[in-house]
């Protein structure tokens, strides 16, 4: 974080949510972070939470708004979230395919995500 400026003062849910289509956010180890870039920083490591990523989730009709943030959190220090994004991008993919016909409205933006984000 050190490295990226203007961002020290955000966390990191507002920078996923106002600059995660340029990069979603990821860090091996919640300690690298300071309490103000991780509001949850004490209870994280508390509970044993070592390892985060967050990713935008975009509306499905309007591909230019992020309307909420996904983080998904592991008890180990991983390297990197590969087999985590390909798993939560097969199921969001499910859940589409089931909100196509269902009408479902959240899962259509899901869909969204998974395609334009979990590939990357």
């Amino acid at each position: 974080m050190e490295g990226r400026q203007g961002f020290s003062g955000l966390h990191i849910l507002d920078r996923v949510w106002t600059y995660g289509r340029e990069f979603p956010e990821w860090t091996s180890n919640v300690s690298y972070y300071r309490q103000n870039e991780y509001p949850c920083l004490s209870d994280a490591i508390s509970c044993g939470v070592r390892g985060i990523i967050a990713f935008p989730v975009f509306e499905f009709d309007l591909p230019e708004y992020c309307c909420a943030v996904l983080q998904l959190v592991t008890m180990e220090e991983k390297q990197d979230f590969d087999l985590e994004k390909e798993k939560v991008s097969q199921a969001l993919q499910s859940l589409a395919k089931k909100a196509c016909e269902e009408k479902y409205g959240i899962a259509s933006k899901l869909l969204k995500f998974a395609s334009i984000h979990m590939c990357t």
